[in-house]
């Protein structure tokens, strides 16, 4: 045998089985190629699952979000969502149809979600249509709606059948993985046999080879086990051969894409928490303000309120006062202080109250005066209730934070419009609280404010041993004024004596229009002599009064007044004021323009 002819054998069969090992070779990685884009295309599935579960989860917080609170800003989410829904959906079917190895497995995951189809509709129809249409014609009637937890139980079943199906899914993975990382070991063995068992010639190339090969796979294997172990940040390392360098940038495009789909996961995740505390924090503001009595609580939750809801960013609460032509600081928060509490400024110093709209100076627009010069950038947003101005509401950030970012400009405009709604509230409240006890012609306290309050009065007498005094008053000869000069000329003798009254007593006294031109005036902790020392300065007063009407003088107004004291005259409301009526009318008797103590009169029985 010729050595050539031996040597032609010799690498013939080395040809053939080199010619066979690299064919093994050869499909054992478009095998690895195979299930690495199987392994792709099932995150695909999980990455289209978890963006169609975040649509649904902004379907229902969005418009939940706009309910509770009423801003319109919170149905962009729900809006976007239920027009991403179908796109979606049809993109996840066809994910599920194309190149899937199983198809009892693909028909059972097409109705998966075809039922999640179902269910979104099923939500539409119990929870959003109705919350929506009830929110039309009562915001609270969709608050209520929202609190029965319908829509929420959808919800829950579509999570639960989506997270069900991405399990079943990442399980498919992983079971993919296992089966390339086992062809991965079988090559791994199969190279250096192979090289061996051909020639022992070849065992210096085989053996460089089979632990290039080894090398290069075993390090896309730790490259998945650190995927797999949830280290998205891992990447393979490319080899010079093509094949691997091919495997390993597939699986960079792989990893990549799962980082990406869990930063965006987690920066919706971040929006949403933000979404959920300020909605929170509204309500429990809301519920504060609601419970106030009158505004100055309701300054002092806001005080306390409005640096926790702001935390970070600097600001300031001015309301405008009763006259209208001064602004005053009530709240003022954060490092860079922009006032103080209690500071009046001008209206027309605000450029928001002004323009009656959100104002943010830039370049070279003006700023407020009282925002006091301070560097960085700010925002006034106007407080306004049915068209009035109450007040603004300020934010400013140091140099260095730049311009307020968008969603504290929302934040803060959504707190604004709580707030001015609160005020208004608060401010309707306290004038029907005072319609409801006062004099609509003196000014006056009425008779049913003298009932409520003579009865504390009586029992803080009680408890700190004091003195509490009544004085029952009526206008001599009223009936003269309204025969003679009319009913107008009567009102203004009643105007002029409630005057009086209200100049001469003290704050703290208790001056009330008991019925007609007869007055009650409840004085506390003095002594009756003193008592009734008072009550003839004031009937002098009264005496020396100049009435006119219609330039005509009434003539001298005089007045009779019946003075009784607890406990000396009677320890009960009615007795007390029965009293000071029988000293009046004992004042009447003898001659009017008087003052009588209820001590002259016969003792009770």
């Amino acid at each position: 045998m010729r050595l050539s002819t031996l040597i032609l054998r010799t690498f013939s069969i080395l040809w053939l089985f080199t010619l066979l090992g690299g064919v093994a070779v050869y499909l054992s990685i478009e095998q690895n190629n195979r299930l690495v884009g199987e392994v792709q295309h099932g995150q695909e599935e999980i990455t289209h699952i978890t963006a169609l579960l975040n649509s649904v989860l902004d379907l229902e917080t969005g418009l939940r979000g706009y309910l509770l609170t009423g801003e319109a800003d919170f149905l962009a989410p729900h809006a976007a969502a239920r027009a991403r829904l179908p796109g979606e959906l049809a993109q996840l079917e066809r994910q599920l149809m194309i190149d899937y190895a199983d198809s009892n497995h693909a028909a059972e995951h097409l109705a998966v979600v075809r039922k999640v189809e179902r269910q979104i509709e099923q939500w539409l129809d119990v929870a959003a249509r109705p919350q929506l249409a009830a929110y039309q014609k009562d915001p609270a009637l969709s608050v209520a709606l929202v609190k029965t937890q319908k829509g929420k139980v959808v919800v829950d079943a579509i999570r639960r059948d989506l997270l069900g199906l991405s399990r079943h899914l990442t399980q498919e993975v992983k079971q993919k993985e296992a089966l390339n990382q086992a062809n991965l070991r079988r090559l791994q063995l199969f190279a250096p046999l192979g090289v061996l068992f051909a020639l022992l010639v070849s065992i210096f190339f085989g053996i460089r080879l089979a632990s290039g090969v080894a090398l290069v796979f075993n390090r896309l294997r730790t490259s998945t086990q650190d995927l797999a172990s949830g280290n998205l940040g891992t990447r393979a390392p490319l080899s010079d051969l093509y094949e691997p360098r091919l495997l390993a940038e597939d699986f960079n495009q792989m990893a990549t894409a799962l980082e990406l789909a869990q930063h965006e996961i987690a920066d919706r995740n971040i929006v949403l928490e933000r979404r959920h505390r300020e909605v929170s924090q509204l309500a429990e503001l809301s519920d504060a303000l609601q419970s106030c009595q009158d505004k100055e609580e309701g300054y002092r939750i806001l005080g306390q309120a409005l640096p926790l809801l702001f935390s970070g960013w600097s600001g300031s609460l001015l309301t405008l006062k009763p006259s209208r032509n001064l602004l005053e600081t009530r709240a003022v928060w954060g490092a860079g202080v922009l006032d103080t509490v209690g500071t009046m400024h001008d209206p027309g110093s605000c450029l928001a109250l002004r323009r009656g709209h959100t104002y943010e100076p830039s370049g070279l627009s003006p700023s407020c005066a009282h925002h006091g010069g301070h560097a960085g950038s700010y925002l006034c947003i106007p407080l306004l209730a049915q068209s009035e101005a109450l007040g603004v509401l300020q934010l400013a950030g140091a140099p260095e934070d730049g311009p307020l970012p968008e969603h504290l400009r929302s934040f803060a405009l959504t707190v604004a419009q709580q707030i001015a709604l609160a005020i208004g509230n608060l401010g309707l409240r306290e004038t029907l609280r005072q319609q409801s006890i006062r004099d609509p012609m003196t000014g006056l306290f009425n008779r049913r404010y003298l009932e409520e309050t003579m009865e504390r009065e009586l029992h803080r007498a009680t408890r700190d041993q004091q003195s509490v005094s009544v004085l029952a008053v009526d206008i001599d000869h009223f009936k003269k004024f309204n025969d003679t000069f009319g009913h107008e000329a009567g009102d203004a003798v009643l105007l002029a004596a409630a005057k009086t009254m209200q100049e001469y007593f003290r704050a703290e006294d208790i001056i009330c229009r008991y019925g007609g031109e007869e007055f009650i005036i409840v004085l506390v902790n003095a002594p009756h002599e003193d008592i009734l020392a008072r009550a003839n300065g004031f009937r002098e007063k009264i005496a020396a009064l100049t009435v006119k009407h219609n330039r005509q003088m009434l003539g001298q107004v005089t007045v009779s007044i019946g003075v009784a004291t607890y406990a000396e005259h009677g320890t009960d409301v009615r007795v007390l004021i029965n009293q000071a009526d029988q000293a009046l009318y004992l004042a009447k008797q003898e001659g009017r323009n008087r003052v009588e103590s209820a001590t002259a009169l016969r003792p009770l029985r």
